[in-house]
């Protein structure tokens, strides 16, 4: 076919024939191909013969998951497109193309034809991996040495105390006390480490995030501590977002706690919640960021600020550029952002130091109000309790803390065992790990309320992969491990006794 009638002149041509990128013209209406350079050959496998007869052949060579995406854009080719995607030879190899056609028109606005340049990235995506793969290894080492020098300090604590017990019986009470300080600073790096995976808020709900804050401005006073000044911009209003409180408590601490360690000579801290509203522009600027309604938490301090070289790092575990700091903080704030569907972005303090913006999205539905629940007799006397736990040390604690309760204990290792331990037996609460062999936590309580519609139930845990129902749920309760005698008294007291508690 004739390039300089059809789709290219004749220089053109000779300089398309010859570079490693196909070149494509083809009509508006893409029943014909006026030009195909041989690249095609190269990056399909298939003669450019088969492409001049049937201008949709190069679809055959698309990858099947790649297929409809590209179909898409191909309806769209008037306007002009950009679509990266896998092709797939006859011989089996796959390469990933980048695939640009804009519209030629003539002098009177018309589109004659289409043009079209589709290139090789194989080599570049595989590098790109490459590097993302060292970049990854680079923080799964820093987070592993990071865990590392965490546990085996508290091990030196715990050790040493033990043995210090032994050594000195009479002093074993306080030896005893550090001993469980240590175990609650091991149960809160857990707690930090499971706020870096994926999964969802174990007990999430609607709440108002400006009257959450306003509720922890004692707390965060006493950690701005004297040398600091701290504002607090939280006006009452629709601020409802979906999230668990207990998390977004801790990030709150996490962020303050940053910002005082960036102001080691004080200084200035405001924390603000207010309602933004992020265009598709926005969302395009900031990937994870959705459009819409959003309400905006920001921690903004006059300190020393994060070099702009560092941003890109400071979310990675145990990345700091303070040698004191734990190097968790934002870490857990991205984990906590990042199950709500939100946005997390460092900013420039207006007045120097840094701005911390956590964008969560707005929740369409109102925050749920507690209501009185049904009168449950007092705690203990006379109830009976199933506790459901696979690790028998566990168990033998949970179950004799609850004993301690004045409660009837039935004790199962796994959930298929509980329900033939429980049988018909009435009970007041079910004490369940989440993950147990043969029969988990959650298909254990579901069973258990088809037999008593109501059955109140404290899952307890050390990880859980998903949700345990909406906090406004007050017939169901967390507890995660490790938790001493007195918290689960309390979470079982949550439960059974009839006082109301705040939904947030």
């Amino acid at each position: 076919m004739s390039g300089s009638r059809n789709g290219l002149d004749d220089p053109i041509r000779d300089l398309a024939d010859h570079v490693r990128a196909v070149l494509w013209v083809i009509s508006p209406d893409g029943d014909r191909m006026l030009y195909c350079s041989p690249a095609y050959e190269t990056l399909w496998g298939r003669p450019v013969a088969e492409l001049l007869a049937d201008p949709s052949s190069w679809l055959e060579g698309v990858h099947p998951g790649d297929r409809a995406r590209v179909e898409a854009a191909w309806t769209r080719r008037l306007d002009g497109y950009q679509v990266e995607y896998r092709v797939v030879r006859p011989d089996g190899s796959v390469i990933t193309v980048h695939d640009r056609a804009e519209p030629v028109c003539d002098e009177e606005g018309r589109i004659v034809r289409l043009a079209g340049f589709t290139t090789d990235i194989t080599d570049v995506r595989r590098l790109e991996e490459q590097l993302r793969h060292a970049q990854k290894m680079e923080s799964l080492g820093r987070l592993a040495g990071g865990v590392a020098h965490e546990v085996n300090n508290l091990l030196t604590i715990l050790l040493g105390h033990a043995r210090l017990a032994r050594q000195a019986p009479d002093d074993a009470t306080a030896h005893i006390a550090d001993i469980e300080e240590a175990a609650r600073r091991g149960g809160e790096l857990t707690a930090r480490l499971l706020g870096l995976t994926p999964s969802q808020p174990i007990r999430s709900g609607v709440l108002d995030l400006a009257a959450l804050v306003r509720g922890e401005r004692g707390a965060l006073r006493t950690l701005a501590g004297p040398g600091c000044t701290l504002t607090l911009a939280c006006p009452a209003g629709e601020f409802r977002v979906r999230a668990d409180a207990v998390q977004v408590r801790r990030m709150l601490a996490d962020l303050v706690r940053n910002a005082i360690e960036a102001m080691p000579a004080g200084g200035e801290l405001e924390i603000g919640v207010a309602r933004a509203e992020y265009s598709d522009g926005d969302a395009a600027r900031r990937p994870a960021l959705a459009a819409g309604a959003h309400v905006v938490l920001t921690v903004t301090d006059t300190g020393t600020g994060i070099p702009v070289a560092d941003r890109s790092r400071v979310f990675e575990p145990f990345f700091t550029t303070k040698r004191a700091a734990p190097g968790m903080g934002l870490t857990t704030a991205y984990g906590v952002l990042a199950r709500c569907g939100g946005h997390i972005a460092l900013e420039d303090g207006p007045r120097g130091g840094t701005r911390v913006v956590c964008s969560f999205p707005l929740a369409d539905i109102p925050v749920p109000v507690a209501g009185p629940r049904g009168r449950a007799p007092g705690i203990g006397t006379g109830q009976t309790v199933l506790v459901a736990e696979d690790e028998p040390m566990v168990r033998l604690i949970v179950a004799g803390t609850l004993r301690d309760l004045g409660f009837e204990v039935l004790e199962a290792g796994d959930g298929a065992e509980a329900l033939t331990v429980a049988a018909e037996a009435p009970l007041a609460l079910l004490v369940t790990d989440v993950v147990m062999p043969r029969m988990g936590g959650r298909e254990l309580a579901a069973r258990m309320r088809d037999r008593t519609p109501g059955l109140r139930v404290l899952f307890v845990s050390g990880f859980t992969d998903g949700a345990l129902g909406d906090a406004g749920d007050l017939e169901t309760a967390f507890l995660p491990k490790p938790f001493m005698a007195a918290e689960l008294a309390d979470a079982v007291r949550s439960l059974l006794e009839p006082e109301a508690t705040p939904a947030a």
